[in-house]
């Protein structure tokens, strides 16, 4: 009932590739695994709270508390993605976070 299976490599520059080439690619895996950060490991920024009043904008506001002389557009940008704004459009009462260095 057992029955012995041979097996015959053929080409053995072949197998030996097709070894070679499976080791590398699970190294590569592995390395990438290893050099993933986790996400409870991420960079934590800061932030300023700022509550919008009436006649606030985003241009007004940027520039108050660019860092570094910034480009404006550029820090708007940032405003704007931080507090997935679609629009520059801020309401009385509305709360936004302003990223800082």
């Amino acid at each position: 009932m057992n029955k012995v299976v041979k097996v015959k490599i053929v080409n053995k520059k072949r197998f030996i590739g097709f070894i070679a080439s499976i080791l590398i690619a699970a190294g590569i895996i592995i390395v990438f695994l290893l050099n993933q950060t986790p996400v409870q490991g991420k960079a934590q920024r800061d932030y300023i709270h700022f509550h919008v009043t009436a006649g606030d904008t985003l241009w007004h506001i940027a520039r108050q508390y660019n860092p570094n002389g910034e480009d404006i557009r550029a820090f708007i940008y940032k405003i704007m993605t931080e507090n997935n704004m679609k629009t520059a459009m801020l309401s009385p009462g509305q709360k936004i976070k302003i990223p800082v260095q």
